[in-house]
């Protein structure tokens, strides 16, 4: 903030650095009291209606090790790592601590651009922990003889016109096969007469098809019956460990709604030339949609 007639930069008042502490600490509680508490990426508009598999933790997109994953400590750290996106269980230490860490550290500083330069970060830091509060309450996370499905829904205000009664809102749905990884298996060197699931008895699955209900607040049912093929023109294959991630959306008449549903599942048999699978529904628990005010 810049004195009018002088010129020169005045210091943040100390209540306005007290107030913004104490709500980034607000929401960091509220936050971490979520259930499956983990960080979100905001959901993106152009990924409606594509998938990919997501490379293990502590991989790149290309298979190599990824030197930027590590385990963030300060609010600096924190909003880096939003910015290359944050990956499934990315690796965090309490928030609140984080937020009280960072604070400590800039306890120091004197410079009144110094100090306007950290409040700035600690405003980006909670209005970004705001936004992981929304899409905590819009998620769900389900397993179902180890698949573990994670849902996650966002309002897009762009493509929304509430006069027409139109609200449009994007999902994400994230697979994960939580069969015990065989590497897991031999570290704990089983002997090869153990009853423990060995490496080649291992449950590779593949989605085939799915089912969903999307409500509004106002009674508007739109089903998308079962059997219906795919996902997103994909059956992907899932090895125990691997993660397959779809986006899609829909369009609702009211700003509330809510969205149930199953992905249909088949267990391969380890010969692939066997008929001998059996299948299941993944259940898809349910997730709000949530117009929020912009």
């Amino acid at each position: 903030m810049t004195h009018p007639l002088s010129g020169t930069m005045r210091c943040p008042k100390a209540s306005t650095i007290r107030a913004i502490y104490k709500c980034l600490l607000q929401d960091a509680r509220a936050l971490r009291q979520t259930p499956q508490f983990r960080l979100r990426n905001a959901l993106r508009l152009e990924q409606w209606g594509s998938g990919h598999y997501v490379p293990p933790l502590g991989q790149s997109h290309r298979g190599q090790p990824d030197d930027q994953l590590v385990q963030f400590r300060t609010l600096e750290e924190f909003m880096a790592a939003k910015t290359r996106g944050f990956r499934p269980d990315e690796p965090v230490e309490d928030v609140e601590e984080m937020i009280r860490r960072s604070f400590k550290e800039k306890m120091h500083l004197r410079d009144p651009k110094a100090i306007a330069s950290a409040l700035d970060d600690a405003i980006a830091a909670l209005h970004e922990i705001s936004e992981q509060l929304i899409l905590a309450d819009c998620s769900s996370v389900t397993v179902t003889n180890g698949i573990r499905i994670e849902a996650t829904s966002q309002f897009v205000p762009t493509h929304s016109n509430p006069e027409l009664n139109l609200y449009r809102f994007t999902y994400r749905i994230t697979i994960t096969n939580e069969s015990m990884s065989s590497g897991f298996i031999w570290e704990l060197k089983v002997p090869l007469d153990s009853q423990l699931l060995l490496p080649d008895e291992l449950e590779t699955v593949q989605i085939t098809g799915r089912q969903y209900t999307f409500e509004s607040e106002r009674g508007q049912r739109i089903a998308l019956p079962r059997n219906s093929p795919g996902i997103v023109g994909n059956t992907p294959v899932l090895q125990p460990g691997q993660t397959f991630e779809y986006a899609s959306g829909v369009d609702i008449d009211s700003p509330r709604g809510f969205v149930t549903g199953c992905l249909h599942v088949v267990r391969r048999d380890k010969d692939s030339s066997s008929d001998a699978m059996d299948s299941f529904d993944a259940y898809v628990s349910k997730f709000s949609l949530r117009a929020t005010p912009q």
